[in-house]
C-alpha cells in the first residue's frame, strides 16, 4: 500500500516531494491560495492543501475548496437560512485550473442563493404594503 502523498507546487502544477522537511517549510511559506471569496456569510476558500490522502487518486487531490459560515448577524434571517446549506461543504480537485472552476461555481451557488432570498424578501415587503390598510 503507497503512503500518503505529498506535493508541493511548481508554479501551478502539484510535484510529488518525498523530503518531508522540504514539503514542511513549503507548507508554512508557499502562497498556496488559488482563489479567496465571500458571499455574504459565506468565506469560499480554494487553497493546495499539499496532500492526497487517498494514493489511488489520479491525478492526486491536492487542491480543497471549502466553504465556512463566518458572522452574518446583520442579514436578514431569510439570507442566513439561505446560506446555512453551504457550512462546511467542500471538494477536492486534481489540478490548479479544476481548482478554480470548483471554486467559481461554488461562487455562483452561493450568490444565486442569495440573491434567491433577497428577491423572497422583497417580494415579501412588496405584499406586506399592498395588504397594509393604512397605505
Amino acid at each position: 500500500m503507497k503512503s500518503i502523498g505529498t506535493y508541493i507546487l511548481d508554479g501551478k502544477t502539484p510535484v510529488g516531494c518525498e523530503d518531508y522537511l522540504q514539503w514542511s517549510i513549503w507548507l508554512g511559506t508557499a502562497d498556496r491560495t488559488v482563489a479567496l471569496t465571500r458571499v455574504a456569510n459565506v468565506k469560499i476558500s480554494t487553497v493546495c492543501i499539499g496532500v492526497d490522502l487517498n494514493p489511488e487518486n489520479i491525478p492526486p487531490q491536492v487542491f480543497e475548496t471549502m466553504l465556512t459560515l463566518v458572522g452574518g448577524d446583520e442579514l436578514p434571517a431569510t439570507v442566513q437560512n439561505a446560506t446555512r446549506q453551504f457550512a462546511n461543504r467542500g471538494r477536492r480537485s486534481g489540478t490548479w485550473d479544476e481548482a478554480q472552476q470548483v471554486h467559481d461555481e461554488y461562487v455562483a451557488l452561493v450568490k444565486e442563493a442569495v440573491a434567491a432570498a433577497k428577491t423572497s424578501i422583497s417580494r415579501q415587503a412588496v405584499n406586506d404594503s399592498t395588504n397594509d390598510p393604512q397605505l
